[in-house]
């Protein structure tokens, strides 16, 4: 389906800030992303297929503030998010598909403010896990979760944190499939404090 890139993005600042993904494919499968700012803030990706499928995300500040998720295909399936910051405050998920199957998350992501409003988001068998003394962290404080769907079935929960506790709109909550409580790593809206 994708043309597995090998780019590698060290150092200095790289910016696709505003960048318009509409139709076609683009293919980040593979790149390394390290040492470096890498911004996509405020990009669209309104149609075609993105892939940052393997991309290792690392070290240095990335960022999706603002970001528009309208249709098509974003793929992160089996990304590494192990920077300091991955930054997806703000990002609006509107439709199409984002996939964050397999990914594993050890660093600090941050979906503050972001709205799942009718995009088919999937976390499925995604792994969060703290690895430094801090652990990781998964942020979705004052995220709204209005409309379509977001899937965590199969997400393995094994330290660090994944904070739900502040969102701001809980009527379209996402899928979870453990039994009874949540996994300790996991804060909802009526856990506060917890």
């Amino acid at each position: 389906m994708f043309s597995e890139a090998k780019a590698v993005f060290s150092g200095g600042r790289v910016s696709f800030d505003g960048a318009v993904f509409s139709g076609g494919q683009v293919s980040f499968g593979g790149a390394k992303f390290y040492g470096g700012r890498v911004d996509f803030d405020h990009a669209v990706f309104s149609g075609g297929q993105v892939d940052f499928g393997e991309a290792e995300l690392s070290s240095g500040p990335v960022g999706f503030a603002g970001a528009l998720f309208s249709g098509g295909q974003v793929n992160f399936t089996g990304a590494k998010f192990g920077s300091f910051q991955v930054g997806f405050a703000g990002a609006l998920f509107s439709g199409g598909q984002v996939n964050f199957t397999g990914a594993k998350f050890s660093g600090r992501v941050s979906f503050a403010g972001a709205e799942f409003s009718g995009s088919r988001v999937d976390f499925g068998g995604a792994k969060f896990s703290g690895r430094s003394s801090s652990g990781g962290q998964v942020s979705f404080g004052e995220a709204r979760f209005s409309g379509g769907q977001v899937d965590f079935a199969g997400a393995e929960f094994s330290g660090g944190r994944v904070d739900f506790a502040d969102a701001e709109l809980w009527s379209h909550p996402p899928l979870f499939d453990w039994d009874g409580e949540p996994p300790a790593e996991v804060l909802l809206p009526d856990r506060r404090g917890a």
